[in-house]
């Protein structure tokens, strides 16, 4: 992984497909949305960036279930890597 900041727009938001998009909108999660996907407030799980914090958690194998996307392609490592160093870089835009 390179030493450049990851941005939502430009490194993230792009791994999201369309239709994972719109599954998700069902259950009120904005993957594509900056502002809910970046808002820094915490809550019972998370001290701090739940909305993104969650997402992850449900990307990684291992993590929350059902996981995302809910019938695959499961994202690779290092997509992985990618949206963990975006939240590492502080949630750029």
């Amino acid at each position: 992984m390179s030493d450049r900041t990851v941005s939502f727009v430009n490194d993230v938001l792009p791994k999201f497909r369309s239709g994972d998009i719109r599954c998700m909108q069902r259950f009120d999660v904005m993957l594509d949305d900056y502002d809910y996907m970046s808002n820094p407030k915490g809550n019972e799980n998370y001290t701090d960036h739940a909305n993104a914090r969650r997402v992850f958690c449900h990307l990684i194998p291992g993590g929350c279930q059902p996981r995302m996307p809910m019938h695959g392609p499961y994202w690779s490592e290092d997509d992985l890597a990618l949206y963990q160093k975006w939240m590492d870089d502080g949630f750029q835009p």
